[in-house]
């Protein structure tokens, strides 16, 4: 979006690596639709309180991502070339279709790791190959809940344990004992 306008891009790069595979092209373009098609450039000043808040605003916005991929899913008609497009985003023209989808999609279990979910959370957009997941469930699952339990857990202790030390140090401050000398 610039200024009233709303426009896509497509710079020639991209083109001619879709050259091979004009559904691909149609895969992409699909998903810009999508953002426009979902109303995700309207009224972006209203999201600027959950943008405020850094897991929430970059939540919505990997939300975003899946929901266009399946606008341009749509519009391409081609799961196998959607899936391709999607590739070639990931690993560029000359190398999209040496690309093995599955062992491309197993590589998400590798993305539990503690900081590479604080990394995935703090993204706006989704790893490819989870977005390539979503797109075609059956080759395999998207499972996060051991490193976000564990992710969250860090998170805690890092906020709860300064507090905790803050919180500690004040309250001995306040019961310090008062030496007064006694005149007679």
């Amino acid at each position: 979006k610039w200024l009233s306008s709303t426009m896509i891009i497509l710079y020639s790069d991209l083109v001619d690596a879709c050259r091979e595979n004009p559904k691909a092209l149609d895969m992409i373009l699909g998903h810009e639709l999508g953002h426009i098609s979902a109303g995700h450039l309207k009224a972006t000043w209203f999201l600027l309180p959950g943008l405020a808040f850094p897991f929430l605003g970059k939540a919505y916005s990997r939300a975003r991502e899946f929901t266009c991929d399946r606008y341009g899913r749509d519009l391409c008609g081609d799961d196998e070339a959607a899936i391709q497009g999607l590739a070639l985003l990931a690993v560029g023209r000359s190398l999209a279709s040496q690309v093995n989808i599955k062992e491309y999609t197993d590589q998400s279990h590798s993305l539990k790791s503690l900081s590479m979910t604080l990394g995935r959370w703090m993204s706006t957009h989704p790893p490819l190959c989870d977005r390539i997941l979503a797109l075609k469930p059956e080759l395999g699952q998207i499972s996060y809940a051991g490193s976000n339990l564990k992710a969250i857990s860090i998170l805690f202790l890092m906020i709860c344990v300064p507090m905790g030390g803050i919180i500690l140090i004040k309250e001995t401050n306040l019961k310090a004992p008062t030496v007064q000398s006694r005149v007679r």
